[in-house]
């Protein structure tokens, strides 16, 4: 696996019972909406598979941070995604009135721009 993703098995993230994970973080920045779709089905199945086998939601949620530190990935929290969200909507509507994002191709302008160390 890359080292932006996240080691798991059906989207069970490996060594965290009760700690699921979907989309780029867990296979990589690739594919479209319709890969997120199927992506996000097989965790969905993965976390129903164990609610029905007894298995409880254990709300580890709190050891995710240390995580992303163990790949030496920096963590984007939501006012850090809303800077770039906002910073893509505004170059879009200067390119075009009918654009609504133009959106940031690299890893490094998306960091810089969210504002992230």
């Amino acid at each position: 696996r890359s080292r932006n993703t996240i080691k798991h098995e059906t989207g069970r993230v490996d060594g965290m019972p009760g700690l699921y994970t979907s989309g780029w973080v867990k296979r990589g920045p690739t594919g479209i909406i319709g890969t997120n779709i199927g992506d996000a089905r097989e965790t969905v199945d993965a976390i129903v598979a164990d609610l029905s086998g007894g298995a409880s939601p254990k709300g580890r949620s709190e050891e995710f941070p240390a995580l992303l530190a163990e790949n030496h990935d920096p963590i984007v929290d939501w006012d850090a995604y809303s800077r770039l969200a906002k910073f893509e909507e505004e170059r879009g509507q200067a390119g075009s009135p009918q654009c609504a994002r133009e959106k940031v191709l690299t890893k490094q302008k998306m960091l810089q721009v969210a504002q992230v160390q």
